[in-house]
C-alpha cells in the first residue's frame, strides 16, 4: 500500500512540476532528487498530508483516469 501511494505522489509531484512551470522556485526544488523524495517521503508519513494528497490526486481529472486504469490502483481508490 505504501508502495503505491509512493508512486501516486511522484506522479502528482511531476504534474503539479508541470503545472508549476512559470514558478521557477518550485521547479528548482523538484528537480532535485534528494529534495523530492524528502517532500514525498514528508507527505507519505503524515496521514493528513496524505490524504490531502489523495484528494487532490482524485480532483486531477489526468491522474483520476490513470489511477483508474492501473487494477491495483483501482481497489486502492475502492478502499479510501
Amino acid at each position: 500500500m505504501r508502495l503505491l501511494q509512493k508512486f501516486a505522489l511522484a506522479i502528482v509531484l511531476i504534474t503539479l512540476l508541470a503545472s508549476c512551470q512559470s514558478n521557477s522556485e518550485i521547479k528548482e526544488v523538484l528537480s532535485n532528487p534528494d529534495t523530492r523524495k524528502e517532500i514525498m517521503d514528508s507527505i507519505a508519513h503524515n496521514s493528513d498530508m496524505s490524504k490531502e494528497m489523495m484528494t487532490a490526486m482524485m480532483n486531477s481529472k489526468n491522474n483520476k483516469m490513470m489511477m483508474e486504469g492501473d487494477g491495483k490502483m483501482s481497489m486502492m481508490m475502492a478502499n479510501h
